[in-house]
């Protein structure tokens, strides 16, 4: 008997890494700015991604992120801006299957910007950026321009009046 549930746990354990790994994916989205009751995060808001397309796979970066919280009464909590502390790109490869059902956040995979790898935003290694550009071809991605904050250069036009 303990050879057959040896063998049974041994042929179920790469469906339980998936499984763990979707869970760590579909939570881990939302890198700063959890309250205390939340068990959850959606980006439900993400304006000027820059984008760049390379066979079956978009690479998106920067922009504006603002996630929606879930709470653990079943109630939706604040919007949050916290954006991309952690400077990471998002991937998402056009084979892979999904519905209208799904959690569509969990189906982006992190991509760190950094070198090598690995890096902290907090050392300005993988910024997120406003606005520039993603340029793609067949083999790489190349990250051009962009604000590390988003900025109001030039003042608003005077609003006009008539007399």
């Amino acid at each position: 008997a303990g050879v057959h549930h040896d063998a049974a746990l041994e042929m179920s354990r790469p469906y339980i890494v998936v499984v763990l790994s979707a869970l760590a994916a579909s939570v881990s989205a939302q890198y700063e700015g959890w309250t205390e009751n939340q068990v959850n995060a959606s980006l439900c808001l993400w304006g000027q991604p820059r984008a760049a397309v390379i066979r079956d796979t978009v690479y998106l970066d920067g922009g504006l992120m603002i996630w929606l919280q879930g709470l653990s009464n079943g109630q939706n909590g604040p919007l949050d801006s916290v954006n991309n502390p952690m400077g990471l790109m998002f991937t998402f490869n056009f084979s892979q299957p999904f519905s209208t059902s799904d959690n569509l956040t969990a189906l982006l995979d992190p991509l760190s910007k950094a070198r090598g790898g690995f890096g902290s935003n907090a050392r300005g290694e993988s910024p997120n950026f406003f606005d520039g550009a993603l340029l793609g071809n067949d083999a790489e991605v190349t990250l051009f321009g962009g604000l590390v904050k988003k900025a109001e250069l030039d003042k608003a036009p005077m609003l006009h009046t008539s007399a």
